[in-house]
């Protein structure tokens, strides 16, 4: 008995996704691209901190900062 996960074989010999693993892909990379945003603009926000040295007031180094 076949399953709804068979992998089916492609002309080239790739395997293919079915329905349900196309979609999930498609939320996956969806996280990944949000992700990859935010990972940037926490990286940006780290910079500035570090270059105007806006942690001044409460610490003496960026890294004391928890």
């Amino acid at each position: 008995m076949l399953s709804t996960h068979t992998i089916q074989q492609s002309e080239d010999g790739n395997a293919q996704l079915d329905i349900a693993e196309r979609a999930r892909l498609q939320e996956l990379e969806s996280i990944v691209e949000n992700g990859l945003q935010t990972f940037y603009e926490v990286g940006k926000a780290l910079d500035e901190i570090r270059e105007q040295k806006l942690y001044r007031e409460t610490h003496k180094a960026l890294w004391e900062i928890k």
